[in-house]
C-alpha cells in the first residue's frame, strides 16, 4: 500500500548542482509488494517522471530502471518545516564504489497525497 507521495526538490539554500534531467521527482513511501506493483506498470511510465520507493528502511529504489542508475540512493535526517513539508538529506553512491565517493544533497519535500495515517515525514 502507498502510504503518501512526496514532490521533491532541491533545497534553496543547499548547494548548486547540475540541471535536472526529470520534471517531476517523486517519492512513494510505500511497501515491498507495491512497490514490485509499480516496476510491473509499464503504461504508468513517463520520461519526465522518477519515481522512487522508500519503504521501511531510508533506501530509495527506482520504480522504473533506467539505464545508468546502478547508484544507491539513501534519504536520512528528515526535518519537518510546515505541515506536508521538509527536508532531507539524499546521500548516493555507485554501487560497490569506493567509501568516500558518495554524494549528500539537502532536498525540500512537499507532500502530494497521505493515506488515512496521519500526516508525517518519511522515516519518521
Amino acid at each position: 500500500m502507498i502510504r503518501s507521495l512526496w514532490l521533491v526538490a532541491d533545497c534553496a539554500n543547499g548547494a548548486p548542482r547540475a540541471a535536472r534531467v526529470y520534471v517531476w521527482d517523486v517519492i512513494a513511501v510505500a511497501d515491498p509488494l507495491s512497490l514490485a506493483r509499480l516496476r510491473r506498470a509499464a503504461r504508468l511510465q513517463r520520461a519526465g517522471v522518477r519515481l522512487r520507493v522508500m519503504g521501511d528502511g531510508n533506501r530509495l529504489e527506482s520504480t522504473w530502471e533506467r539505464p545508468g542508475s546502478d547508484d544507491i540512493h539513501v534519504a536520512s535526517d528528515w526535518e519537518q518545516s510546515h505541515p506536508g513539508e521538509g527536508c532531507y538529506v539524499e546521500s548516493s553512491a555507485p554501487m560497490g564504489g569506493l567509501i568516500g565517493t558518495e554524494s549528500r544533497t539537502l532536498r525540500k519535500a512537499i507532500c502530494l497525497w497521505q493515506g488515512i495515517d496521519p500526516l508525517r515525514a518519511p522515516g519518521s
